[in-house]
């Protein structure tokens, strides 16, 4: 699987003029437990990426979203949607205040696992609505201790998770269009234990398990599926690459009071009697009129 997503951006890349590949982050965001906006550092995090992705023309920006400390039961804590209109509006705002002149390009941006559980997907919806690429990842191993605890009310952990959030973005009406060219599954390798070579799922676990597990009245998604585990991806990460302005270096320099050029303070200068000279020689020619302050190398030859 990675080894087919290096060759895919390769090609992109090879296709287009001054094209790039990456991402700004990955920017960890926890989700509210008592507020439904951003912290302060948080949205001063999304604030730099925004600018420095406008910066170079567009690159994507890699939002992770962070289950660990938010409460996995989702009575009292308050809802996503504005939420994520807040981070939304964060970048948009950064990005057009960075920029001069209307026409503002839409921020590429990527939020991963944004839903609180697998039926709480107005969240992901918005995020699809409003333009983002919206990441779903499954790890192939089942968390039962915190599915007991809370009964279909975990966060996204387990393949079966992202089974049905994912089949639920691609059939329901109003975000079936929106997900086909914007969600991305991916097994999301977090440890070493993940990897084949330790005994895990490896990379290409989430594809396989699309292939192996929808039902067959969905064949006519299996285009999706490769769109979402591969080809959405590689739109995400390959983008315009725009070289940055050259900073501008501010050299001071001081004035040669016999042959009056300009010279960089760096370099070496001669000092007599309060006037400057760039060389010994402008030096000596200036005291054979007297160091005559009205008198200069350009006067005597005019």
């Amino acid at each position: 699987a990675i080894a087919q997503l290096d060759v895919a951006l390769r090609v992109r890349l090879a296709e287009g003029v001054d094209m790039c590949a990456g991402v700004i982050g990955p920017l960890h965001v926890r989700l509210p437990n008592k507020t439904s906006r951003l912290t302060q550092e948080e949205e001063w995090q999304l604030t730099v990426a925004a600018k420095a992705s406008r910066r170079v023309g567009g690159a994507p920006i890699l939002v992770v979203i962070d289950h660990e400390s938010c409460q996995c039961h989702p009575q009292g804590t308050p809802p996503l949607d504005p939420y994520y209109e807040h981070m939304w509006t964060t970048v948009w705002e950064a990005q057009k205040k960075d920029g001069e002149g209307e026409g503002n390009p839409q921020p590429r941006v990527a939020v991963v696992n944004p839903c609180r559980h697998r039926d709480d997907l107005s969240g992901a919806k918005l995020l699809l609505r409003k333009g983002c690429c919206v990441g779903l990842t499954c790890s192939g191993y089942d968390y039962s201790v915190v599915e007991q605890r809370w009964p279909g009310k975990a966060p996204l952990r387990s393949p079966d998770d992202a089974l049905r959030v994912m089949e639920r973005l691609v059939t329901d009406a109003d975000s079936r269009e929106d997900a086909a060219g914007r969600l991305m599954v991916s097994t999301g390798v977090m440890m070493r234990m993940h990897l084949k070579k330790y005994g895990g799922c490896g990379y290409g676990f989430a594809p396989a398990l699309l292939r192996r597990q929808v039902p067959q009245r969905y064949s006519e998604c299996h285009e999706m599926i490769d769109r979402m585990t591969f080809c959405n991806a590689v739109d995400f990460l390959a983008y315009p690459w725009t070289p940055p302005p050259a900073a501008e270096v501010s050299v001071q320099t001081f004035l040669c009071h016999w042959c009056r050029g300009a010279y960089p303070d760096t370099q070496v200068k001669y000092e007599k009697l309060g006037f400057t000279y760039c060389s010994m020689p402008c030096l000596s020619s200036h005291r054979k009129v007297h160091f005559d302050p009205f008198v200069t190398g350009l006067s005597i030859a005019s």
